[in-house]
């Protein structure tokens, strides 16, 4: 009888402790992977939240910040054309670190396969470059390359607050020959043509050349604080007209100038003037005449 007493109240127990249990008893979770996918270091999310930021952080090398520093101390304390020249020759230093920076970070992080992102990755550069007051942000190769230009127009503005007129004769050779926003790494100068993204054809023939030889020259003469970039500029122009292979005219008007530019001999080195006799032979002897195109103002010429 006391067995069978204890049994029931067993039942009972078991009964009630059933009873009390919820009509939906909750599902076991299933363990998630863990493993983060790769946020880069403009993107900034909490556990809950994947919403994207509205502010981009450029990631610039150490020490640039320092170099910065000292080019905007550097351009309020310009005085002189020869101050305007350091002021320049340190943006020129900046500006290349600087797209080396962002043309890393734009590759590592895909900025361009992420439309959103890369609005935010803009707009940060623009900001960046309006600080500086030197410089101004673009894209290049087809809008798929990152890049900062030197603003040459604010670089004219600045020589014009000097006593000194080379400063304001140099840039205004640069901003005729690359525009206001262009440099030889981006923008055909002056005297090329552009024909197609990639390439163009060379104006021998106009006298465009003979002008920026002249102007060039004639700076030199005078006197400037831009020694070393008129020669970079003069060694660019130099090496087009022996090497180019397109002309815009034709063959008797690129061989006029090429005999005008060895007449005013001035403008040139000794030495590029006993090259550019040579080339004047073999365009005359028609040596290369596989290779050269004329008349490319008319459509005369290919272009891959």
């Amino acid at each position: 009888m006391k067995r069978t007493r204890y049994i029931f109240i067993f039942c009972l127990i078991a009964l009630f402790f059933y009873a009390c249990q919820p009509s939906n008893p909750k599902q076991e979770t299933v363990p998630q992977d863990n493993n983060d996918t790769f946020i880069d270091s403009a993107v900034s999310r909490t556990q809950d939240s994947m919403m994207m930021p509205n502010t981009y952080e450029l990631q610039l090398k150490s020490g640039l910040d320092y170099k910065l520093q000292n080019l905007s101390i550097a351009l309020n304390g310009a005085k002189s054309s020869a101050d305007v020249a350091t002021v320049y020759a340190q943006a020129l230093s900046i500006q290349s670190i600087l797209n080396e920076c962002i043309g890393l970070q734009f590759e590592k992080e895909k900025i361009l396969k992420r439309d959103s992102l890369k609005a935010l990755f803009t707009m940060s550069c623009d900001t960046f470059a309006a600080k500086t007051k030197l410089f101004k942000f673009t894209y290049v190769a087809e809008e798929t390359e990152p890049y900062f230009v030197i603003a040459k127009d604010a670089f004219l503005k600045l020589s014009k607050s000097t006593k000194q007129k080379d400063d304001d004769a140099f840039f205004n050779l640069m901003i005729e020959t690359y525009g206001a926003e262009g440099n030889k790494e981006i923008s055909f100068p002056i005297w090329m043509t552009q024909t197609t993204d990639y390439s163009g054809y060379m104006k021998l023939g106009d006298y465009t050349v003979t002008k920026i030889l002249t102007s060039i020259a004639a700076q030199e003469t005078a006197g400037t604080s831009f020694k070393s970039q008129l020669t970079s500029l003069y060694a660019d122009l130099i090496n087009d007209i022996l090497s180019y292979s397109k002309f815009g005219k034709s063959k008797s008007q690129v061989l006029a100038e090429l005999e005008k530019v060895l007449a005013g001999a001035p403008m040139i080195t000794d030495e590029d003037h006993d090259r550019i006799s040579q080339r004047i032979a073999d365009l005359k002897t028609g040596i290369k005449d596989k290779q050269i195109e004329y008349d490319c103002e008319h459509g005369n010429c290919h272009y891959e």
